[in-house]
């Protein structure tokens, strides 16, 4: 039915990364509780890893606003792995 899983993260809780429709919907809200923490290239570099070996579009979306700009910062930073 083209419904996607919505693979997610946030503070300790994490789902399952499972592909369920031709494309990925991910929400990463940070590894710190409250929206919090910003992500290493480390850990960017595994969701691009992941989102790659899944194939189709991707959709990431970042809230972990609570601290400075980690949102825009990690989604752009993803966004350059990925090119």
């Amino acid at each position: 039915h083209k419904i996607a899983f919505c693979v997610f993260e946030k503070g300790a809780l994490r789902s399952p990364r499972i592909k369920t429709a031709n494309f990925n919907y991910v929400r990463l809200h940070g590894r710190v509780e409250g929206y919090k923490g910003n992500y290493s290239d480390a850990e960017l570099s595994d969701w691009r890893d992941w989102l790659s070996e899944q194939g189709g579009d991707a959709y990431v979306y970042f809230d972990n606003t609570a601290q400075e700009r980690y949102a825009l910062d990690n989604a752009l930073s993803l966004k350059a792995m990925c090119e």
